[in-house]
């Protein structure tokens, strides 16, 4: 009788620990430095050449030009929040218009090459980044930009109604601007009011709450109640996903997704 209950509440207090292991995973509040979306991408810390995100799509959303093109792709979570980002801002006429997204290595290469050429190295070297050092390698990030600037990427779109809407509501989708003004030395590249990247809905509200670059990101992993900032005023949960954060990550088909947010699918 005793062996009976001895296994018993074995079995018991193994199952309650793997239900505590469980919920701590999937638990978005609690950060986890391996979460790809927190991956820091600068001028010291490079992807390589052969790195590549998987679950490429296009967002379903208005794009600057016509046609398929390499960088018209984001990865799968990433690119679902940006579709909401934008329905939200057509919600408050406010028009947001994609431009470029994911770049491969080799794309990129061509492009810092083309402008070092046009504007030498020290000029490329505040805008640019070197090829496997570029922020759009990762999927996670798009330049932004409005018809009322032709769809160009440059400072003035921080002073338009859209430019201004990106920067007070980004974070709500899990976005943020990735290069602020300010933040030059940080950084290491020029005021990007255009560039916004995915980095999660908590991160993204933590960084424009405490005004903090990615580079700073450090205090969201080793202060952990700061966290408590974070409330419903900052993160928007979308009332048409069933699923989490993290079940889109770990399993991009995930139910919580709509395909309706993707034009093309490329696995």
């Amino acid at each position: 009788m005793k062996k009976r209950i001895l296994v018993v509440v074995s079995v018991l207090v193994v199952y309650l620990l793997n239900s505590i292991l469980a919920a701590a995973q999937i638990n978005p509040v609690i950060p986890a430095k391996d979460n790809p979306f927190y991956v820091l991408v600068n001028k010291q810390k490079g992807l390589g050449k052969d790195y590549k995100p998987t679950h490429l799509v296009v967002p379903n959303v208005k794009f600057s030009e016509k046609g398929q093109a390499e960088k018209k792709h984001m990865q799968y979570t990433a690119a679902y929040y940006l579709k909401l980002m934008f329905n939200s801002a057509a919600k408050e006429n406010i028009n947001l218009v994609a431009v470029s997204g994911y770049r491969s290595y080799g794309r990129q290469n061509t492009i810092y090459n083309h402008y070092i050429k046009k504007f030498g190295q020290k000029e490329t070297d505040r805008f640019s980044a070197k090829p496997g050092y570029s922020e759009h390698q990762t999927g996670l990030a798009m330049d932004v930009s409005a018809q009322s600037i032709g769809y160009s990427l440059t400072e003035r779109f921080g002073n338009t109604k859209e430019g201004k809407w990106l920067a007070s509501n980004a974070h709500k989708y899990g976005f943020i601007i990735r290069y602020p003004k300010g933040k030059e030395k940080i950084t290491g590249y020029m005021y990007e009011p255009w560039h916004v990247r995915y980095v999660g809905e908590e991160l993204a509200a933590y960084l424009y709450i405490n005004h903090l670059a990615m580079e700073e990101m450090q205090t969201f992993f080793d202060k952990p109640k700061d966290i408590e900032l974070i409330d419903s005023e900052h993160i928007v949960t979308p009332s048409e996903s069933n699923g989490t954060q993290q079940e889109a990550l770990s399993n991009p088909k995930t139910e919580g997704i709509s395909e309706d947010s993707f034009k093309v699918v490329q696995e």
